[in-house]
């Protein structure tokens, strides 16, 4: 009878690694599956391999974040943050997940969490030209234009033309505290049970080091002094918002602007049919290379008065599809705004 028992056990211990093995095989090939859709731009298709791999183990690799990516380039600002808040409680703090958690929430307006999480991300080596971007608007806005010009500082010298505009516009006769070498330390995210993720927020600091631009310091000086006239080491486009206008059709006209992108000229303009049941604008953030092919392409819902994800994922993919004549700015950002009547 111990026998019966025991190789009972035993088949019943084969049988259930086998099963773990199997389910473990299948989650792999969802992987794959789903990395392979996002790359040919099959979103809808790839949310629901990653969500089936989720339900089965969120801690499989960077599901969660790829999750999360998605819903935050389609607009899907709460589920992104879930995601990210979620494989913070699971994996800790990374600096890609503390940016998009900074980043869902600067979208919905919900600021100084914002301004944590992105201070978060930059500390842990973020170097994300929309993080340092986002990161120094919230400072501006909070008439912190010392430290704001800093956190530009730095993303100009990464090749930002948005960074490298904000400082000659702003940051002229600024006076910022001298640099001193005391760091400031992070404190791990406080995850308890049946409660939001919160992430404590680091040692608010006054300015960057010198050394290392990326790691910000707190100011132990009372010594001040005023930033040198703006010198960049790239060409730099003026601040000229020049509209181009295009109508598509009687439901659809497009414009383009922001730092002079209204002016460059187009070279091959994608087929876009682009239908809503109601009226309004759908804003896109166009970054173009010196050869003119757009480098990244990103919704802006402060511009913009429809948020279908829909219409959303179209108009980015549609914006990427843009091609212009080369220049001599190695980046130029602007604009491209779809207004569409409602059928």
């Amino acid at each position: 009878m111990k026998k019966f028992i025991g190789l009972f056990l035993f088949m019943l211990l084969v049988i259930s690694i086998g099963r773990a093995q199997d389910l473990d095989a299948e989650i792999g090939f969802k992987y794959v599956k789903a990395d392979y859709l996002i790359k040919t731009q099959r979103t809808e298709e790839a949310l629901k391999e990653l969500s089936d791999i989720i339900r089965d183990n969120p801690s499989f690799k960077d599901v969660l974040f790829l999750r999360a990516d998605l819903r935050f380039k389609g607009a899907d600002y709460i589920n992104a943050k879930g995601d990210a808040l979620k494989s913070i409680e699971l994996k800790g703090i990374t600096k890609e997940m503390a940016a998009l958690l900074g980043r869902s929430d600067f979208a919905l307006r919900n600021i100084d969490a914002a301004e944590t999480s992105l201070e978060t991300a930059i500390l842990l080596g973020n170097k994300d030209e929309k993080v340092l971007l986002e990161y120094a608007e919230i400072l501006y806005n909070k008439n912190q234009s010392a430290k704001a010009c800093d956190i530009w500082q730095i993303a100009s010298r990464n090749g930002s033309s948005t960074a490298a505009i904000n400082i000659t516009k702003n940051c002229s006769g600024i006076t910022t505290s001298s640099k001193s070498t005391e760091q400031t330390t992070l404190n791990q995210p406080v995850v308890t049970e049946n409660k939001p993720t919160i992430i404590t927020p680091p040692l608010i600091a006054d300015s960057v080091s010198e050394s290392n631009p990326l790691v910000v310091t707190n100011d132990t000086s009372s010594t001040s002094e005023t930033t040198a006239p703006p010198s960049f080491s790239f060409p730099v486009p003026e601040e000229d918002n020049t509209p181009n206008e295009i109508v598509i059709d009687e439901d659809l006209t497009i414009t383009i602007y922001g730092q002079g992108t209204g002016k460059r000229k187009i070279l091959e303009k994608p087929s876009i049919l682009i239908l809503s049941e109601n009226d309004g604008e759908v804003a896109i953030e166009i970054c173009i290379n010196e050869n003119g092919r757009i480098e990244t392409a990103e919704f802006v819902p402060t511009k913009s008065t429809i948020d279908n994800k829909g219409l959303v994922s179209l108009a980015i993919r549609k914006s990427k599809e843009f091609w212009f004549e080369k220049s001599e700015f190695r980046k130029q950002c602007g604009f491209i705004v779809y207004k569409v009547k409602g059928s």
